[in-house]
């Protein structure tokens, strides 16, 4: 030790009368050695600076216990110090117990992995810490418990929404855990709600199969337990309807089919089809609709309404409907009228997803979806929403809206599934003659995935329509009308496989008229070549035979020396078209359309001279034969200048009279 700058050591000694130990730290030769404890060495320098180093001291704690298994146990010396201020290292060793690595062994915080034990353990670690002259030693015991069995934790996923029934989704119970890394067991059960059917109970996945019919609560709950062996844990997901009927839902995925006027003008077509879109929603004056709009992609050119009419709103486009242009997102919305819900989608043609959500507001009325509901589903919904006084009924190409009485008179009594898909079919054949079959969306002979939208024009009894509503049936933009009891009854027309009658068909027939060859005095003319040809399709005799048109008109017509063809009636003239027909096949008018669509100049509006002119043009091109002395015969003037450029195109000569075929006879079929 330093005592006034001079070092000592100690001496070993046993009291005043005993000798000194020889093998002490002191010598029994050294001077001054009497009873003094302390011996002085005087050439140390040790003590100049002041005082002796000072070995540091550790902090380390109680002991403690560890469950296992940990992934880190902490060993901490960080509560050691050193009083003169030295800087400190440190050294961690295990001492005793089952082995393990220490990480961080050279710093004051360390820590190891206790493993997973069966059985308890004791570890014993020392902490060595040096001030670089000196230095002091402790241990500190940590006991490490064995393992005892954790529940685990069930999770059965996030709630799920479904837009409507008959649907199936995946239940996935994959995120649930168990820290002991116990193997699991899973079991579903539903636990409310209408029945479902859960495919694999015993699953970790497992499908629920949601069936039409299950009508009233919207809500299925499912139970998820997870167990490890020992013990379990559950979890619960609740299934909801987006619509709290599932008869109809209220989500709508909007249709991009295009911009109807585009589509007339690109097909050189007289009439467009309709931008409405079926919601089966009636709404009433006063209530106020909670509607949201999402669009997953592209921009639309324009958003989409919400348009609420009746059928027998007679005006063009039907302007006496309330409009609400919807915006992206939550929309509150205000009902000042009375009527049937649409979605009004008339965006340029757009791959984007666009959704529309009756959040709420509105109440169903009877409309029956063909491939979407049943027989069952047709009957509850006249059952339930009985108070609404229309129907409707969607297809893939169109839809029919009128009264409930007599609609329901007119439709078969095991539902409306044929005639709607008769329908379907007379309006694939409608563009199927002209050539409309294409699947590009960009093309101008693309198939038309608007729908015509057939409509009751009488107006409810105890209410006024002062609109007027021509003939027994008409054709104008977006609807065909009935405008009188049979002409309503006709659309409703189902025998053997006939969907439809002669009267609808024609009115179908104004919207597929190409204009450029529908001359003035023929638009009551080629109209019908539409109704002729779904007349065929459904395997009927042609209205031109049943009629006696041939006989009484056309042959004796042809037959004169001086012809002029204006002075014909409506199925003389007729007659002209169709000898096209028959004689060359489906695919002349075919033909015919795609040059017409194809060609730019009958983009815009051309006269009546120079649209006949054209048409004895074109469909000698379309035939691959010279038609001028066929349109001759019928009466047509040929300038000399359209003569002269068939007569350029180095077509086949017209060898046979084909002006003598008719729909029983047809005698010479060329190609």
């Amino acid at each position: 030790m330093c005592h006034e700058q001079m070092l000592y050591k100690s001496k070993w000694w046993a009291g005043s009368s005993s000798e000194p130990n020889p093998n002490g730290p002191t010598s029994s030769n050294q001077s001054g050695w009497g009873n003094d404890p302390w011996l002085p060495i005087p050439d140390s320098s040790e003590c100049n600076s002041g005082q002796a180093n000072r070995a540091p001291s550790i902090e380390l704690g109680p002991d403690i216990e560890v469950l296992s298994p940990s992934q880190a146990v902490v060993l901490d010396g960080s509560d050691s110090f050193d009083e003169d201020g030295d800087r400190l290292t440190y050294r961690w060793r295990q001492v005793s117990g089952p082995s393990v690595d220490i990480s961080n062994s050279q710093k004051e915080i360390a820590s190891f992995e206790l493993p997973r034990l069966t059985e308890d353990a004791l570890y014993t670690f020392q902490l060595t810490v040096n001030d670089g002259k000196a230095q002091a030693v402790d241990n500190v015991s940590i006991t490490g418990l064995a393992a005892k069995n954790q529940r685990p934790n069930a999770i059965a996923g996030k709630d799920i929404q479904i837009d409507a029934l008959p649907a199936e989704v995946q239940l996935d119970g994959s995120l649930s855990t168990d820290v002991d890394s116990d193997k699991l067991e899973y079991h579903w059960e539903q636990i409310s709600g209408p029945q479902a059917e859960i495919t694999d109970p015993q699953s970790k996945y497992t499908n629920v199969r949601f069936p039409s019919g299950n009508h009233g609560d919207s809500d299925y709950m499912f139970k998820l337990t997870v167990s490890d062996g020992e013990l379990t844990d559950t979890d619960n997901i609740v299934v909801s309807v987006a619509s709290g009927d599932d008869l109809m839902p209220r989500s709508f995925s909007v249709e991009q089919p295009g911009k109807s006027s585009d589509l007339q003008s690109d097909q050189r077509r007289r009439m467009a089809p309709t931008p409405l879109q079926s919601t089966g929603f009636w709404v009433n004056k006063g209530e106020t609709l909670d509607v949201n709009l999402s669009i997953d992609g592209a921009a639309l050119s324009e958003l989409p309404q919400l348009f609420i009419s009746l059928p027998d709103d007679r005006t063009y486009k039907f302007k006496h409907a309330e409009k609400h242009r919807l915006t992206k997102g939550s929309n509150e919305i205000e009902i000042n009228k009375s009527g049937i819900l649409y979605i009004y989608n008339d965006a340029k043609i757009n791959n984007s997803n666009v959704k529309v959500d009756l959040i709420s507001g509105g109440q169903p009325f009877p409309r029956f979806k063909l491939n979407e509901n049943t027989l069952n589903d047709w009957k509850e919904m006249l059952n339930d929403y009985s108070d609404i006084p229309y129907v409707e009924l969607v297809g893939e190409n169109i839809i029919i809206t009128a009264k409930k009485y007599p609609a329901l008179e007119y439709i078969e009594g095991n539902g409306p599934e044929r005639l709607i898909s008769g329908w379907d079919d007379a309006i694939q054949w409608a563009q199927e003659q002209y050539g409309i079959t294409s699947d590009d969306r960009n093309s101008p002979h693309r198939i038309i995935s608007h729908k015509f939208h057939f409509v009751d024009g009488l107006e409810p009894e105890g209410t006024i329509n002062n609109d007027k509503c021509s003939g027994s049936m008409n054709a104008w933009m977006w609807r065909l009308m009935a405008c009188s009891d049979n002409g309503l009854k006709n659309i409703f027309v189902v025998e053997d496989n006939k969907a439809g009658d002669w009267g609808p068909w024609h009115e179908l027939g104004h919207h597929m008229q190409i204009q450029p060859f529908t001359w003035s005095g023929m638009g009551e003319v080629t109209v019908n070549l539409t109704s002729l040809y779904i007349n065929r399709k459904f395997n009927i005799e042609s209205r031109l035979e049943t009629k006696g048109t041939w006989d009484n008109v056309i042959f004796p017509y042809l037959n004169k020396p001086i012809k002029d063809f204006d002075s014909l009636n409506v199925w003389g003239k007729l007659g002209m078209f169709w000898q096209l027909d028959l004689a060359f096949g489906e695919e002349f008018y075919q033909q015919l359309g795609f040059n017409y669509r194809e060609n730019s100049m009958y983009s815009s509006s051309i006269s009546n001279d120079t649209k006949i002119q054209r048409f004895v043009i074109e469909s000698s091109k379309a035939s691959g034969f010279n038609l001028v002395e066929f349109f001759e015969k019928w009466g047509i003037n040929v300038t000399t200048s359209t003569k002269q450029e068939v007569n350029s195109m180095k077509l086949s000569t017209l060898n046979v009279p084909i002006w003598e075929n008719r729909d029983n006879d047809i005698k010479y079929t060329l190609k």
